[in-house]
């Protein structure tokens, strides 16, 4: 957040690269462009974005490469993209170095239409790149009127009264029709809304490899549908369309819209929707709930009820819903599905006819059941994160959530089972009920089911703790997403907190492609705001309170923010900015003398507590701050003062009300209290070294070198360290084996980062899978290995490189696969001093601080060439300026790979 602007500019920087580049521009390759995307995502398809954003990379070899323009064009079919023809949009040449979030600016874009682009670009030298490959987006139903389609459900209640109904309703519904297609086919789509779930199938076929499908979203406020390519399902002549509803997070009656639109080979077109004329009946799914399971009896499964010529004469005819959404919007963000599947490491008999199977990594998703035997033999399948002393499932934490899958066999040789419309956390799963003893490896598997961003970044250094707690810190994050973020994968709350959010936001742009999702759940928190500015703790809102707690509260701004620094989203912060604005204009209508004291959790599951309005007026400062660094990026100069003016006048009274200048200390003295101030930066400067060392004594000599605070506390507390120039307390922080800390949870067996600090096993709130703690992740890519987004040049425009030696750690590494490429940083010290290899990817420009290893004069060679040496700038290729930076030797350099070597000078 606190990054000096770089000492060069732009213009300066582009005309220096240029000069230092020895290959001759004439002998050069010319620059590509590659690797396009559209809204974060490569060919998308059904998206409703009015001005798609186009994002692409600059290939080119040679360092300090620079894109100086483009030009973009937009087509409706590939071979008229290539042919020049049926353009529905020529940018021009744009002169602009700008790859990223572009938008495309052709004007009323048709609902269903297929567009196809491509774009080239000239580099810094005037060189013309040929034409990227055509990459694709499609766009969705824009319009209300494009849908036909009605929505339709079985009867609530099920049929009649009594405990049969009762029962029946806890089904749930298969519907289906048949449709006749009468031509070949060219082209079709299907596009589909099922809530709470449903699974799609044509032709005895499930449709795509979505699970848990449409996304959580404040479903009153806005549905999210989904489209599939459907023209190879479908065939000339009958074909089924059938669907499956679960609950999932829905509360109302299930219901289901769905609309097929067909392109024949002799240019006409059909469309088939969901109507009156629908068929259900139930399923064998008797039960389904995200916390408790699903029960599945195979012997009511109806052979064939997704295939043409399926005789439904006995189903009952559907019945239209009302709408159940104010608006159905395009899913962009990536849908969940079943990412891996796990092999069980080990299996134990605890009782007779009781097997625990453990995975040996602690997860998100279902087990897969292979099993035979007799019809009616019931198999259950409970799911846990630990264990009993005897071995067996300990569900006790998951308080009421009963984590259960039941499969019901219909006694038919080998069967093959896994839920649809449910997920567990767990590592362990108990069987009772098998038939016989289980055999084979592949007898239960695990599915690991989550939202499918790809990997981005990974992480590793010489400290195999750390290690261990990167590896759990990823799996943390990602087993915890499931279209929206939540706090946890196995209880009974599952709940989009916006304290967990917000804190690991930074440390899953590092490791994940997080621009859809993130871009999602903006839409959700500011679907969730209100009028007055006011956001909840959970989004959607169902936990928690609203007003929510501060530091939940600037989730919104924090997620925001990160998507900004890290992919360059520009029109992701203009869209939300006048939200996120008017959040802050709530809080200081509540904060008479600038002291906020609204708050609800403090520094939550701190050892240590810390006056909670201390928390949420620093918070206050926070995201005022934050507002004012957007409203300097998107030109709002007197956005940037006003809230800048709001800044100083917070920073004052925080410091009236909780500082004692007589004894530097800061609230009461705990670990949070010091960190808060010196991570905003707003300590007297007369006073931040004695604040440092009180703060520094009560960790190394109060708490024996451990941490005492909670995830808002532990979040700023290693940054706020190594900015006060005592990463050697960070890391000694970081590195404890014991309690509190992370070692403590990985020398208890911890495959993911837990709720608390202690290790608790009972009916209480200890998650053995909660992001929170998991930050930690992000510091290890910004400080460990140095890689630092500023946020003046978003999306890896220019960045800083700047590792921090600390403690016995020898080597560190880290690449972040960005929206511009490959930007990776390698360091390792051993005698002779510091190795630090560098990665800028073509279009971008870093900052990179080669360490001491010593105080004093340092030699920085690249790739043996002296380029600082007796404090001196020697001119190397790539690398425009050098200069002395303290504890480092601070280097400008463009695109391209570097080795530089740090030692003493002699």
């Amino acid at each position: 957040m606190y990054h000096d602007l770089f000492s060069v500019s732009a213009c300066a920087l582009l005309l220096m690269a240029a000069s230092c580049v020895s290959v001759s521009p004439v002998q050069a390759a010319r620059p590509s462009a590659v690797n396009l995307t559209c809204e974060h995502r490569v060919s998308p398809l059904g998206i409703d974005a009015k001005r798609p954003l186009l994002s692409w990379q600059m290939q080119e070899t040679e360092r300090g490469a620079l894109q100086s323009a483009y030009r973009i064009q937009v087509a409706t079919g590939p071979q008229s993209l290539v042919a020049g023809k049926s353009v529905v949009w020529d940018s021009g040449k744009v002169e602009s170095a700008n790859s990223l979030s572009v938008p495309c600016e052709a004007s009323a874009l048709l609902s269903a239409q297929a567009y196809w682009w491509r774009v080239k670009i000239w580099d810094g030298h005037g060189r013309e790149s040929e034409w990227s490959s055509p990459a694709s987006f499609e766009m969705g139903l824009l319009r209300p009127g494009d849908w036909r389609g009605k929505w339709i459900g079985a009867p609530p209640g099920g049929k009649g009264d009594g405990p049969a109904a009762a029962a029946e309703s806890q089904i749930a519904p298969q519907l289906r029709t048949e449709i006749v297609l009468d031509k070949p086919i060219r082209r079709a789509r299907a596009y589909v809304c099922g809530l709470g779930y449903y699974e799609l199938r044509i032709n005895g076929e499930k449709v795509g490899d979505r699970v848990l499908d449409p996304s959580y979203t404040n479903f009153d406020r806005r549905a999210l549908y989904s489209a599939y390519d459907v023209t190879d399902a479908l065939r000339e002549g009958k074909n089924a369309v059938g669907a499956i509803l679960g609950k999932g997070w829905f509360s109302q009656n299930l219901c289901l819209l769905l609309q097929i639109n067909v392109d024949y080979t002799d240019g006409t077109h059909a469309s088939f929707a969901t109507d009156e004329s629908w068929k259900w009946s139930t399923s064998p799914i008797l039960m389904n709930s995200l916390y408790n399971g699903e029960t599945y009896d195979a012997r009511l499964e109806q052979s064939g009820w997704d295939m043409p010529g399926f005789d439904d004469s006995a189903w009952r005819g559907v019945v239209l819903c009302d709408s159940p959404t104010k608006l159905l919007s395009a899913q962009e963000i990536q849908p969940v599905r079943v990412t891996e599947t796990l092999p069980f490491k080990s299996m134990k008999e605890v009782k007779p006819g009781v097997w625990v199977f453990d995975f040996g990594q602690n997860f998100s998703g279902w087990c897969q059941l292979r099993v035979a035997g007799p019809a009616g033999q019931e198999v259950k399948l409970r799911y846990a994160e630990i264990l009993h002393p005897d071995g067996s499932v300990n569900q006790e934490n998951l308080r009421s959530a009963k984590a259960t899958d039941t499969y019901i066999l219909k006694g038919s040789g080998q069967e093959i089972y896994e839920p649809r419309f449910t997920y567990h956390g767990f590592r362990y799963v108990q069987i009772e009920g098998y038939p016989g003893r289980p055999e084979g490896s592949d007898v239960v598997k695990g599915r690991l089911v989550h939202t499918d961003f790809s990997p981005r970044g990974e992480f590793s250094c010489s400290n195999e703790l750390i290690n261990q707690i990167q590896h759990n810190s990823v799996w943390g994050f990602k087993t915890n997403f499931h279209s929206i973020p939540t706090d946890c994968p196995q209880r009974d709350e599952r709940q989009g907190w916006m304290g967990d959010a917000g804190m690991t936001c930074d440390a899953g742009c590092y490791n994940f492609n997080m621009g859809a999702a993130f871009t999602k759940f903006a839409q959700d928190i500011q679907d969730s705001q209100g009028a007055d500015g006011r956001i909840p703790d959970t989004v959607p809102h169902v936990w928690g309170t609203d007003v929510g707690d501060p530091m939940w509260s600037v989730a919104y701004h924090l997620i925001v923010w990160n998507v900004y620094r890290h992919d360059g989203d520009r029109a992701l912060l203009e869209k939300h900015y006048d939200g996120l604005k008017r959040y802050v204009d709530f809080v200081k209508s509540g904060s008479p003398g600038y002291i906020y004291t609204h708050n609800n959790y403090g520094d939550w599951v701190g050892l240590v507590e810390t006056p909670k309005d201390l928390i949420s007026t620093g918070c206050f400062y926070f995201v005022s701050k934050l507002v004012s660094e957007m409203a300097q990026q998107l030109g709002r100069l007197d956005d940037q003062r006003t809230y800048a003016e709001l800044c100083g006048k917070i920073a004052e009274a925080f410091n009236s009300k909780f500082f004692d200048p007589q004894t530097n200390v800061y609230g009461n003295g705990s670990q949070f209290s010091y960190i808060w101030p010196l991570y905003l930066q707003i300590v007297p400067q007369a006073h931040r070294a004695a604040v440092v060392d009180n703060l520094v004594h009560d960790i190394m000599v109060t708490h024996k070198g451990h941490l005492s605070t909670g995830f808002p506390g532990t979040r700023y507390l290693f940054e706020a360290l190594c900015n006060e120039g005592r990463p050697d307390v960070a890391y000694t922080v970081a590195t404890q084996p014991d309690y509190p800390g992370y070692g403590y949870m990985i020398a208890n067996g911890a495959t993911t980062i837990w709720e608390l600090w202690k290790r608790e096993t009972g009916p209480g709130m200890n998650s053995h899978n909660h992001p929170a703690f998991g930050f930690i992740s992000g510091w290890f890519y910004s400080h460990m290995a140095g890689i630092v987004p500023d946020w003046r040049y978003p999306g890896y425009e220019r960045f800083d490189v700047k590792p921090y030696l600390m403690g016995d750690l020898n080597e560190a590494q880290a690449s972040v696969d960005t929206a511009r490429g490959r930007v990776a940083s390698h360091w390792k010290r051993d005698s002779s001093g510091v190795t630090l290899n560098v990665t800028v990817p073509a279009n971008a420009q870093a900052r990179v601080w080669a360490p001491k290893t010593a105080p004093g004069a340092a030699t920085v060679t690249e790739g043996g060439r002296p380029v600082w040496k007796n404090s001196s700038f020697n001119a190397v290729t790539g690398v425009t300026s050098a200069q002395d930076a303290g504890e480092w030797v601070r280097l400008e350099v463009g695109s391209g790979s570097y080795s530089f070597h740090i030692s003493a000078e002699r």
